[in-house]
């Protein structure tokens, strides 16, 4: 296998997971008010809210993989750093 193929591969599978990292920080402010709710009208009203995440037709951020002059890989969605 060619050293392009390998690393093809691997900036797949880093933009795969990156993808997916992204897609659940999106989700986590409304995971954090699920937690805190106290009662089913909160609950309904918290999933109402974020119904846009939880569609068909949900937006998913966008990521992007570059590098840094000295090498390293970087991970950003929507133009901020990823971790």
């Amino acid at each position: 296998m060619g050293q392009d193929e390998e690393m093809s591969r691997m900036l797949s599978t880093v933009n795969g997971l990156s993808s997916h990292l992204a897609a659940l920080q999106s989700l986590q402010p409304m995971h954090d008010e699920l937690d805190a709710a106290t009662s089913q009208a909160e609950i309904d009203s918290i999933l109402q809210r974020f119904s846009h995440l939880l569609n068909d037709n949900a937006r998913y951020p966008e990521v992007g993989l570059s590098f840094s002059p000295d090498g390293q890989l970087q991970m950003t969605t929507e133009s901020r750093p990823l971790v």
